[in-house]
């Protein structure tokens, strides 16, 4: 191997070994916190949240309750024609939507008993 290439191999090895090194250092110095970069909210801050989160779930609920009769008369329309591959996607649709009601109801009952336990008023 010539001199010259000894010297790039070198040089290379030193500048990532030196990239990484430092990369790693800043890593472990900005994660202080030991979180995910998000500040942990106290209890008293969670219970000031509560009626934003309630609000929100019930803006989220009436807007599915909106969008539901809309996809079932589309759905009505696409079988009475025949459109089967439309009929099957509005179905999924509809299905989800589904699944997101049961899972916000669950969660927002997940809030209002810590809600209970946690909160004064």
């Amino acid at each position: 191997m010539q001199q010259r290439t000894k010297l790039t191999v070198g040089f290379t090895t030193l500048v990532l070994a030196g990239t990484l090194a430092f990369g790693g250092l800043a890593s472990a110095a900005g994660n202080e916190e030991g979180g995910n970069g998000r500040k942990q909210l106290t209890t008293e801050e969670k219970c000031d949240k509560v009626d934003e989160v309630q609000a929100r779930a019930a803006e989220i609920q009436a807007r599915i309750a909106e969008r539901i009769p809309v996809l079932q008369e589309r759905r009505d329309e696409a079988e009475a024609n025949g459109e089967t591959e439309r009929v099957e996607r509005l179905d999924r649709r509809l299905a989800r939507l589904d699944t997101i009601t049961t899972r916000l109801a669950e969660r927002l009952d997940k809030v209002e008993t810590w809600a209970a336990e946690n909160c004064d008023a």
